[in-house]
């Protein structure tokens, strides 16, 4: 895993809600990919693609989307991390070889994100607690879990 400092954000037409959206570019080129948010934190490569670590963008109720981009830049995983009347920092990324990462986003809480080189099979029901919405899959690329 390493840290990807070819990646940015551009900002994209908004969602039939009027929310952030912002469009993927590689070395200045679009990808083809949008996301929900405005702020790139990071973006790290791994085996399977790159997890991208996107803020909304909103200081008030700050919400994190974590999501992995295979090689074409479709989303193979994602997972955010938001709650009513909460604001988050992402701070502190740690790579912790050979596939996981470490970061805080809610206060002093650090976070374990481990990435697999292919899907596994999994309980759709993540234990994590309060905060962590994930969409409703049977395999996942990459686990959260508080450390």
């Amino acid at each position: 895993m390493k840290l990807r400092t070819d990646i940015a954000l551009q900002p994209a037409a908004p969602d039939a809600e009027g929310g952030l959206r912002s469009l993927v570019l590689c070395g200045g080129r679009g990808t083809g990919l949008v996301l929900t948010g405005s702020e790139l934190k990071a973006a790290v490569g791994t085996p399977a693609g790159t997890v991208l670590f996107v803020a909304y963008g909103d200081p008030f109720e700050e919400s994190l989307t974590i999501t992995l981009a295979g090689p074409d830049w479709q989303v193979l995983d994602e997972a955010t991390l938001a709650a009513s009347g909460a604001s988050g920092s992402f701070e502190d990324l740690v790579l912790m070889q050979p596939d996981a990462m470490s970061f805080r986003f809610f206060g002093n809480r650090r976070m374990i994100l481990t990435a697999y080189e292919r899907p596994r099979l999994t309980i759709p029901l993540d234990a994590f607690g309060l905060g962590l919405q994930r969409p409703f899959q049977w395999r996942r690329w990459f686990r959260l879990k508080a450390a």
